[in-house]
């Protein structure tokens, strides 16, 4: 009964290769108020664009985290 239960959990995390060309799924742990800040500001963006999908949200800010790599590297200094 565990073993399905743990087999049923892990079938979540198989995605079809179509789907996830050329994407990578990783764990990170952050702080909570961090995650529920971006947590809400996802779901507002969401309802306004008319859905997006979290994944692109997040990329995005990674992406405009590596443009301002300098800011965030002082700011990390500090």
């Amino acid at each position: 009964m565990k073993e399905d239960r743990i087999k049923a959990l892990g079938e979540r995390f198989k995605v079809e290769p179509e789907e996830a060309e050329g994407k990578i799924r990783k764990t990170y742990y952050i702080d909570k108020a961090l995650s529920d800040e971006v947590d809400q500001i996802y779901r507002r963006l969401n309802y306004e664009l008319c859905g997006i999908a979290k994944s692109d949200f997040l990329e995005a800010l990674f992406r405009f985290g590596l443009e301002n790599i300098e800011n965030i590297e002082k700011r990390l200094r500090k």
